[in-house]
């Protein structure tokens, strides 16, 4: 079988290069500001993935919201608001942190590769570990093998100090949940926007894994990778 990588080499990383440009830059933003925003295409409805041994936070909120994001088939994309919540955190510690994006490269016309999955990982270990301040951020999916939650409230009318950003509505929710504190383990979640003030990830290491159709990767996932950034 001839391998993708013995297809137009210049052309595939020409073509590649210009896909992960912006998102490239947007991970060193995360990692130098600890903002990120991403919003492409993922089974359908945008998002990228988080995926997490253990969160942990204070202060939690969650909300309804809309906000926007990327429908998108293979031949049209088009950004439309998506019913979303949207959650807050005072602070924010992540344990085995897994962040990726699959981008879809069929449209290249590569025989072999279906898609790339650009893959964020930090070297975490129960002292030292991903932290935040501040976390704001939009997902249409949470879940988690277990959530634990401290001084748990839900109001179908609650009161909240961080407004829909999309919608503008003021200061109340149709329905909500508060809670001191929250623990999530072995979480997974579709976001398609998070930003906190300030965030520390340790020994960031950001990889690339192309896959076929059928989910299997077909080349090395050494094959371009960065050196892991140490904060």
């Amino acid at each position: 079988m001839l391998s993708v990588l013995n297809l137009n080499k210049k052309l595939f990383f020409w073509s590649l290069g210009l896909t992960l440009g912006s998102l490239f830059s947007v991970l060193v933003t995360l990692a130098n500001t600890g903002n990120l925003f991403a919003a492409m295409p993922l089974a359908g409805v945008g998002g990228f993935v988080i995926e997490a041994d253990k969160i942990t936070g204070t202060n939690f909120e969650l909300i309804p919201s809309v906000a926007d994001t990327n429908l998108s088939n293979k031949e049209q994309e088009s950004w439309t608001a998506f019913p979303q919540s949207q959650t807050t955190m005072d602070t924010v510690s992540i344990w085995g942190l897994r962040l990726y994006k699959n981008i879809d490269l069929s449209h290249l016309g590569f025989p072999v590769a279906n898609y790339v999955q650009v893959l964020v990982e930090a070297n975490t270990t129960e002292s030292k570990y991903v932290s935040g301040t501040q976390l704001l951020m939009n997902a249409d999916y949470i879940e988690a093998e277990q959530i634990d939650f401290g001084d748990l409230q839900m109001d179908e009318n609650m009161r909240t100090d961080h407004p829909n950003l999309v919608t503008g509505d003021d200061q109340k929710a149709d329905i909500g949940m508060k809670a001191s504190s929250v623990t999530l383990t072995r979480a997974k979640i579709n976001a398609h926007y998070m930003s906190t003030k300030t965030m520390s990830i340790p020994g960031m290491k950001l990889t690339l894994h192309l896959y076929d159709s059928n989910n299997r990767e077909v080349a090395p996932a050494n094959i371009m990778h960065s050196s892991p950034w140490n904060n």
